[in-house]
């Protein structure tokens, strides 16, 4: 799975848990990885990567951002999922 640079970017982004990645980078990029994303019809979206799975919240309003607390929470996803740092 060869990942542009944009995903590289956006996977470095959770790495650090940098605040300033959106919503639709992060599932550009479990798409990328192979994964597939699907909503439940609300704000909640079901992330399968690798035999993996979670649900992600979308942020609400304005905010495409998610807080600190989600990033962290899908960086733990892609870690369990076999993700590193350099996309492998």
């Amino acid at each position: 799975m060869a990942l542009n640079n944009k995903h590289k970017k956006t996977l470095e982004k959770i790495w650090t848990a940098n605040p300033n990645v959106r919503f639709s980078e992060i599932s550009a990029l479990i798409i990328a990885l192979g994964g597939e994303i699907t909503s439940d019809g609300g704000s909640h979206y079901r992330a399968r990567l690798k035999g993996k799975r979670t649900v992600i919240a979308k942020p609400h309003g304005g905010n495409k951002n998610p807080d600190i607390g989600a990033i962290k929470g899908i960086k733990k996803f892609l870690h369990i999922a076999g993700i590193t740092v350099d996309g492998n």
